[in-house]
């Protein structure tokens, strides 16, 4: 879901921005302990301890405005923003009775 975010969120400030991404790979990463997912341990949270993402990119745009454009993406993108912050979940749980 991130990678998917951050590319519309790219390709969205980059028209803004009047280039053109020819081509942009996204690749996430990182470290996480599938225990507690299994049930095995409640030692360490559930989820990544952190998370990598790696761009690719092919654009009419020098280095000075590419860097700029990536800050303006993990400002910009939803998905990095809840990662990022403290997002509250509220699970609902609605039961349907099959006839």
């Amino acid at each position: 879901a991130m990678v998917g975010c951050l590319n519309v969120t790219g390709h969205l400030i980059a028209k803004e921005r009047d280039f053109t991404i020819n081509k942009l790979e996204i690749r996430a990463s990182g470290n996480l302990n599938p225990d507690r997912l299994f049930g095995k341990s409640t030692k360490e949270r559930a989820g990544y301890k952190g998370i990598n993402i790696d761009f690719n990119i092919d654009a009419n745009a020098d280095t000075e405005t590419l860097q700029r454009w990536l800050a303006l993406v993990k400002c910009r993108c939803p998905m990095s923003d809840n990662i990022a912050n403290i997002t509250p979940v509220d699970l609902t749980l609605k039961i349907v009775e099959l006839a």
